[in-house]
């Protein structure tokens, strides 16, 4: 799991300006569904996730992510125990 979040965090910070969902699950070799639950659940406090809609769909056309400002911080201890963990 900590593998996986890894690899998310690894490409979004190649990307400061953010990505999309599917981008991101095809550079970090991960199956998009996968990467949404690990977003969704375990990623949410230091991702930045802007869902862009068009018209009148109540599901989202695009999701971007990125990496909030604060998350490469210091004080962030889950970016810090992830990336000591499987280096």
């Amino acid at each position: 799991m900590l593998r996986v979040q890894k690899a998310i965090i690894n490409v979004l910070m190649q990307y400061p300006e953010g990505i999309t969902v599917n981008q991101l699950a095809k550079l970090a070799s991960i199956p998009p569904m996968t990467l949404r639950y690990h977003i969704d659940r375990f990623l949410f406090s230091i991702l930045d996730v802007q869902d862009v809609h068009i018209g009148n769909r109540s599901r989202p056309y695009l999701r971007i992510v990125r990496l909030k400002k604060n998350a490469l911080s210091k004080s962030n201890l889950l970016l810090q125990r992830l990336m000591r963990e499987y280096d």
